[in-house]
């Protein structure tokens, strides 16, 4: 992340010389060879880093389409999640673009922009398997782990008073897991793309909640920039093309074990 940040806006469109920027295909990037992608690991399967070391996932492979149209590698990048919903990274100059299983919401649309969806998701309450939890009524006076700066938080923090939980926030889901494998929190809220998947890999844990949030995921980029806006529009032509031509049908059954569609439904 580190490096010469060009100045001013022209240069920021010309993009930058040597190896602290380059344009290519009418795109500028970043760094030079290369398509830099932001995100917050872990969020398996979407993106984690797997026993070599390597970032990896559904949202990786996704993003490299767009890298190998574009004719460079990509590098993925690991910040906070609220420095990319708030395009903070974008205005640092961090990144060229940005992934993680993002909701598209409209607060979200004030900071930053989307691609068009490429993932249907929705929100899952999930317990230990011996737990007398059943769904979030059931939690009244117990405790229910969120991840910070997600749509699972804000469900959450709306329907508290209603249904009488303290909510525990982590920084990511594998604390939030980790939390309820350990009996620290009742119950956990996330996103059901992750959670299904975790389940399956963690016999102890089930879900017992499933939330119809009707959410939809998009990759990122900044907001008001004629240059984010070739991405975009890129971006959307390769999930487009993807989808298509039976790519993403390959990985959806790569990393979800199933065909395209609401994951663990």
């Amino acid at each position: 992340m580190a490096g010469v940040v060009c100045v001013g806006l022209a240069l920021l469109l010309a993009g930058c010389s040597g190896q602290n920027g380059t344009t290519t295909h009418g795109v500028h990037l970043v760094k030079k060879g290369r398509l830099t992608v932001c995100t917050h690991l872990p969020y398996k399967p979407f993106e984690f880093t797997n026993k070599k070391r390597k970032v990896t996932g559904f949202d990786v492979d996704m993003m490299r389409l767009l890298a190998k149209k574009l004719d460079v590698k990509e590098k993925v990048i690991s910040v906070a999640w609220s420095k990319v919903t708030s395009g903070a990274v974008f205005k640092a100059n961090e990144c060229d673009m940005a992934m993680g299983g993002a909701t598209i919401t409209p607060k979200r649309a004030q900071s930053v922009q989307f691609t068009k969806p490429y993932f249907d998701s929705t929100q899952a309450v999930i317990t230990q398997t011996d737990s007398p939890v059943h769904n979030l009524a059931d939690l009244k006076g117990k405790r229910l782990g969120v991840q910070t700066e997600t749509t699972g938080k804000r469900y959450a923090e709306s329907h508290q008073t209603k249904f009488g939980y303290k909510i525990i926030i982590f920084d990511d889901i594998s604390l939030e897991t980790a939390a309820v494998r350990s009996g620290r929190v009742a119950a956990g809220l996330s996103d059901n793309s992750a959670l299904g998947p975790y389940v399956k890999n963690h016999p102890k844990t089930h879900i017992v909640e499933r939330l119809d949030t009707g959410e939809h995921y998009g990759f990122i980029a900044a907001k008001n920039s004629a240059n984010a806006n070739k991405l975009i529009k890129m971006m959307n032509q390769v999930i487009t093309q993807a989808q298509k031509d039976g790519t993403y049908k390959k990985l959806f059954k790569k990393w979800f074990g199933q065909a395209p569609g609401r994951v663990g439904s």
